[in-house]
């Protein structure tokens, strides 16, 4: 019953997050291409599971601070490498290096668009090794460890199918 009661929640706040994230794309795409407004938009879905997991954490997990070492070593929860390091940290450096490869309306050499997505999926190579081992050690319920390295495989080669194509062109 208690896992049934803390998924609630989960849901409802997904929920609302999701619409939030439907009207900020909508006020996005008025401003910015449909590129950088759906990388925004993912950014912000996933910063608030990070905060909304750091919130639910309370202060055991929360005061655990983790080394870098011990983050990647999948030493953190779950929640902290899949939303903060995978999700977070994907997308803000991919929204960091779209800005910066299109600043001014520039287009990028292929050498530079090939030296940002290695750098981009080296990040994510690392970032889905930490959630695996995380996701190795997590006590909770299975469809969590399941969810979260279906998500981390899929998008690690999605990102590996881009270097490849890239590379191949």
């Amino acid at each position: 019953m208690k896992n049934e009661e803390s998924f609630l929640p989960f849901v409802i706040t997904g929920l609302a997050i999701l619409a939030i994230a439907v009207m900020v794309n909508k006020l996005l795409l008025e401003m910015v291409n449909e590129y950088v407004a759906q990388t925004i938009t993912f950014l912000l879905v996933s910063l608030f599971f990070f905060l909304y997991f750091w919130w639910k954490s309370g202060s055991a997990d929360a005061s655990k601070k983790p080394s870098a070492s011990g983050l990647f070593a999948g030493e953190a929860p779950l929640w902290m490498t899949f939303w903060g390091v995978f999700q977070v940290g994907n997308n803000l450096l991919l929204l960091l290096t779209t800005l910066a490869l299109t600043a001014g309306g520039a287009v990028p050499s292929p050498a530079t668009l090939a030296l940002a997505t290695l750098a981009l999926f080296c990040y994510t190579l690392v970032a889905a090794v930490a959630v695996w081992k995380s996701a190795a050690r997590y006590e909770g319920p299975p469809l969590w460890i399941l969810g979260a390295r279906v998500m981390v495989l899929c998008v690690t080669l999605y990102s590996l199918a881009s270097c490849v194509a890239l590379f191949s062109a």
